[in-house]
């Protein structure tokens, strides 16, 4: 009677248990229908990530040119010497070196051409591979143009820095391949830069 009851007693307890490994695993329907979620969820977030990594590219190149901003008005003040951020138009180099060198290169901006190893005679510095050099802008003056002559006439696509700390008004706007835009602003009177991460499209201007 009691080895009855000890099987009895065993069959009860093990039934439940074969009957909880049987729900603990998945179908395939259920399964599929995991999946399914997770392709949708991934969809709907792709365009949210990649617009955080191209602001992310588009503020690291602003950032780059506006400490080299910075660099240029210090070697100025240090030197003496009148210095520029030469930068390329509509492509991504840009450098900082006395104006006295602009001869090294002027070749390296002629005709928006992408650059060449042998060509990079000075320190080189880059933009983001999808951010662009999309517009710049600079103010002349007597005191420009002036030095500009007597330099024997660097390029057009470069903005001066005095050893006095001041430096020509200028604004460079840079754009990614979305065409999302920033820029970088010049005050020529205190020679310091500023970003302006918020900068109209060319549709919205």
């Amino acid at each position: 009677m009691r080895n009855e009851n000890d099987n009895l007693l065993r069959r009860s307890f093990s039934a439940p248990r074969r009957k909880q490994r049987r729900r603990s695993a998945f179908s395939l329907l259920e399964l599929l229908l995991v999946l399914a979620i997770l392709i949708v969820i991934a969809a709907l977030s792709a365009p949210a990530v990649q617009g955080t990594i191209g602001n992310q590219s588009i503020a690291s190149g602003t950032d780059r040119v506006r400490v080299a901003m910075g660099q240029a008005r210090v070697k100025a003040i240090r030197t003496g010497e009148v210095h520029a951020l030469f930068f390329q138009r509509n492509g991504q180099w840009f450098d900082v070196a006395p104006l006295a060198d602009h001869g090294r290169l002027t070749s390296q901006q002629t005709g928006d051409q992408p650059l060449t190893a042998p060509q990079r005679d000075l320190s080189e510095n880059w933009l983001p591979r999808s951010v662009r050099f999309a517009a710049g802008e600079t103010q002349n003056d007597t005191r420009s143009a002036t030095t500009r002559e007597d330099s024997g006439g660097p390029p057009v696509d470069a903005i001066l820095f005095y050893p006095d700390g001041t430096s020509q008004d200028a604004r460079l706007v840079l754009q990614d391949d979305r065409g999302s835009r920033m820029a970088v602003e010049l005050r020529g009177l205190t020679g310091l830069a500023k970003t302006i991460r918020s900068v109209p499209s060319i549709g919205g201007q």
